[in-house]
């Protein structure tokens, strides 16, 4: 277990704490953000913890967000997000090791490979001044398919995605429906045309074959590229993210800076 491990949760912890003594909305704000971090770096048993954490934070901010001056004592009271988001709190600390580098359903590399990846290919991108992007995909209308199809929907767009990557690209399930695509030497222009390259292979996929559960679901996607939109991996995932959920509302779901996005 890696001291700079440690010290991410033990942050974590602090601001978490402190924020349930003073209820204050910017100690709540760098929690959020420090639980993100130990999120990037945890094993599969530790990040389902900080999934539930996650959702816990998120309640709170959306009930503070619809009340105003909600206090403490209000949001203890509402539900169990005391006791959700302060159990189990010692298994964020299993550390980063021994984890695999694949995920065992769609077989593509993982969250762990991703930040790997990341952290290399930033650092070859600022060595060589050379531009590095990625592409985040978010399936959505999973709770429209029955259970024992869902495993089969996530195989089948993981295979979507890894026939229309170009052969430097790498593609990732770095969540339970979402997917990543790293692109070495991709400029902002090139992460565009790939994003809508990335999203017709879906769209052929989801709308071919008998099966009708593969119509109800949803793809968007959103593009961050170094150093234009970020300075950093975790950054470019971030920033990737909100524009892929911005993309919802887009006819072409691909987020794009203008909103001149050529219907497919």
């Amino acid at each position: 277990m890696s001291t700079s491990w440690n010290e991410k949760v033990d942050s974590y912890d602090d601001y978490l704490s402190s924020y349930l003594e003073t209820g204050d909305d910017s100690v709540l704000a760098e929690a959020c953000r420090e639980l993100f971090r130990v999120w990037q770096f945890a094993t599969p048993g530790a990040a389902r913890v900080a999934e539930i954490h996650m959702d816990a934070l998120r309640e709170v901010v959306d009930e503070r967000a619809i009340a105003g001056s909600l206090s403490w004592t209000q949001v203890e009271r509402s539900g169990t997000f005391l006791s959700r988001v302060l159990a189990s709190l010692d298994v964020l600390k299993e550390g980063p090791s021994d984890v695999s580098h694949r995920d065992r359903l769609t077989g593509l590399l993982n969250r762990h490979e991703l930040m790997n990846s990341l952290s290399s290919e930033t650092s070859r991108s600022r060595r060589h001044a050379r531009p590095l992007s990625i592409a985040t995909v978010s399936v959505s209308g999973f709770d429209k398919v029955p259970d024992n199809s869902a495993d089969v929907m996530i195989c089948r767009v993981a295979q979507a995605l890894s026939r229309v990557v170009r052969q430097e690209d790498s593609v990732y399930r770095f969540a339970t429906t979402g997917f990543a695509v790293v692109m070495p030497d991709t400029p902002v222009a090139g992460a565009l045309v790939a994003a809508r390259r990335l999203s017709e292979g879906l769209d052929k996929e989801l709308s071919a074959g008998a099966d009708p559960s593969l119509a109800t679901l949803d793809a968007s996607i959103g593009t961050a590229t170094m150093p234009t939109d970020a300075s950093d991996g975790p950054g470019m995932i971030e920033l990737a993210e909100r524009r892929a959920v911005r993309a919802l509302g887009d006819r072409a779901k691909v987020w794009a800076p203008y909103s001149a996005v050529s219907s497919r």
